[in-house]
């Protein structure tokens, strides 16, 4: 069975500007939600600075494709030297932050993330030889991560 997964791509965004965080961390869950990922939080971190806040998370999803194939799709979400602001939108004043936001998101296809064909490795050689559509993945989970950036993008008011 051939070895490792199949790596789709990385891709970045780099903000700095006034922000609702929270309105950040719902798109981010439920576009997950909306591509039937199970995502979970691994990592995060708040710490408060002279500079303001420091913010760091990582999640992870996962969705079955197949017995044999399923997607992962990773998010590390940093925000840097955050503060409280007060803006006016509609005639209300709104609290929002303003700093700087880093987030990095991979995806990639899982072979075999199930142990289905354990032992039996010539099974997955065979799978892969004569069943499996790599460019088909790829474009597929490729085209899901291009969205998801895209949506931050979108939210974030990010243009180019």
């Amino acid at each position: 069975m051939p070895s490792g997964d199949l790596k789709v791509g990385t891709l970045r965004i780099k903000y700095s500007g006034i922000f609702d965080v929270n309105e950040l961390f719902e798109f981010m869950h439920s576009w997950f939600a909306s591509y039937n990922y199970d995502s979970f939080l691994k990592k995060h971190s708040e710490e408060k600075k002279g500079n303001g806040y420091f913010i760091d998370y990582e999640w992870a999803a996962e969705r079955k494709i197949s017995d044999y194939i399923n997607f992962t799709v990773s998010s590390v979400l940093s925000i840097s030297k955050a503060n409280p602001v007060i803006v006016v939108e509609n005639g209300e004043k709104i609290k929002r932050f303003k700093g700087n936001i880093f987030i990095e998101m991979s995806a990639k296809a899982n072979r075999d993330p199930y142990n289905k064909f354990g032992k039996l490795q010539f099974m997955g050689h065979i799978y892969d030889k004569y069943f499996l559509d790599e460019e088909g993945i790829k474009k597929k989970l490729g085209g899901e991560l291009k969205d998801y950036h895209k949506g931050i993008k979108v939210l974030l008011g990010i243009t180019k």
